[in-house]
Parts: C-alpha cells; structure tokens; sequence
C-alpha cells in the first residue's frame, strides 16, 4: 500500500513540475552550452546517486533507527538516476526529451524494486529471493543506469538541437598549414 502511494505521489509530482516548467516562457533565448549540459546531467546524477549510495550502506536494514535511512538513501539513487541526466535536457529547453528520459527510468527502477520487494520469502530470520526475480531486477536496474549514461552523453546534443532552432552560430578559426605553398593561414568556419 505504502508503495502504491509513494509511487503515485511521485508521478503527480513529476506531471505537475513538467507542467510548470513548461509554461515558463521563453522571452529572450540565449544559446546554450553543450559542455554545461552535460556538467549539468552529469553532476546532478552523481551527486545523488552517491550520496544516496553513502546512506543506503549504512548499518542494518533490521535496525529500525537505521532503516529509515537506507529508505531515504535508496529514494536518492532512484531520484538521481531517474531524474538527474534529464536536467541538462531541461536547460537546453527541450522538455519532452528530459520528461521521457525520467519517466523510462523511474518506471524501470520502480519495477525492479517491485520484483524484489514481492518476490521474496520472508522468513523468521532469513529473506531469500527467487532467482529469476533477482535476474528480472538487475536486467532492469542495467536499463536504467544505461539509460541514463545516454542521456548524460547526449545532453550536449540537446543544447546543439535548441541552438540550431534558435538561429544561433559560433564562428570557429582553425590555424591551416597550406603544403602546396608552404604557408600558413587560418580556416574560418561556422557552425551550431
């Protein structure tokens, strides 16, 4: 129950920010870097996922002072690999990008959390998993990391994307060495 909860919370939650951020008006565009893009998703990834990482290892999740913990630490690592590479995306403006990125990897890690959790056999002193559940869960939890070291990568690509729509170009001089004249010059380029 707690769980159906937690999840819905977190989709309103999401559908109510897109919905904001996307009726922020665009009044005077300025070009946006690739390289702070990808910082941008970068850091917002890391950052959580290892701070979170840092809580979820610890003590015991039978200690009830510590459990607490561990539940807020691994909140973080979903929250940084869901939705911290579709931050560069959002700075680039290009939401429906960051939107689908968070929700592919939000439904994936909260399904292999799903399998985990109702799969396992809880006894006395001891919780084993089924072995299929186990693979089902990690083959998820890989899509969602590999997810989200794409859209990290491709963050730049956004920012070229809101560039190019926005009539915005960087002129490039490169120093040539001509070999047929033995003289150097400089090649004047163009580009997004």
């Amino acid at each position: 129950m707690v769980f159906r909860r937690v999840t819905f919370l977190i989709v309103i939650i999401c559908a109510l920010s897109h919905s904001w951020v996307s009726a922020q008006p665009d009044d005077s565009p300025e070009r946006k870097r690739p390289e702070e893009a990808v910082s941008i998703s970068l850091w917002s990834t890391v950052f959580p996922t290892l701070l979170g990482t840092g809580l979820f290892l610890t003590g015991e999740l039978s200690d009830p002072d510590k459990q607490f913990i561990k539940i807020v630490g691994a909140g973080l690592v979903i929250a940084g690999v869901s939705f911290g590479p579709s931050t560069g995306h959002s700075y680039a403006r290009q939401f429906n990008r960051a939107a689908l990125g968070v929700g592919l990897r939000l439904a994936t890690s909260l399904s292999a959390i799903y399998v985990v959790a109702y799969s396992s056999n809880n006894t006395a002193n001891n919780t084993t998993y089924d072995p299929t559940s186990k693979i089902i869960a990690a083959t998820l939890g890989a899509f969602a990391v590999t997810s989200a070291i794409y859209d990290i990568a491709a963050a730049g690509r956004s920012a070229d994307t809101y560039n190019q729509k926005h009539g915005f170009t960087k002129l490039q001089l490169t120093p040539v060495y001509f070999s047929q004249t033995g003289a150097i010059g400089l090649k004047i380029g163009v580009g997004i």
